[in-house]
């Protein structure tokens, strides 16, 4: 009869090792992929923000102008080095043509930069 019991604990605790194991593993996995995927999705989203903030950028700082959008964007939701680049263009007491060039050159490179960024991280994922 103990002996019966003894097999019957042994493989209920078989079984249940291999349902836990399963279940890290599968937790695993889905945190992997919901990382991937929310990479992504910030790669998109940045992306999108970069390019409309380019398209506008050159004649914005022509006219010495920003858009309300865009000027919060620099400020708020992109990374600090792109911030802070842009903080030193506004606070530029002589914006001639070169500087504006090299400006808007620096800030694209920064935001080229930042997309590889995100880029390594996928694929190192």
């Amino acid at each position: 009869m103990s002996e019966t019991l003894i097999g019957v604990i042994v493989g209920g605790v078989i079984a249940s090792i291999t349902t836990i194991a399963s279940l890290i593993i599968n937790d695993r996995r889905w945190r992997r992929e919901m990382r991937h995927e929310y990479l992504k999705g910030e790669r998109q989203r940045f992306e999108k923000m970069y390019s409309t903030t380019l398209d506008q950028l050159g004649g914005a700082m022509r006219k010495q102008s920003y858009p309300t959008q865009m000027y919060t964007d620099f400020m708020i939701l992109m990374p600090k080095n792109i911030h802070e680049c842009f903080k030193q263009w506004l606070d530029e007491k002589d914006k001639n043509e070169d500087k504006r060039s090299f400006k808007y050159f620096e800030l694209s490179a920064l935001m080229k930069s930042h997309l590889a960024e995100i880029d390594e991280q996928i694929k190192n994922f």
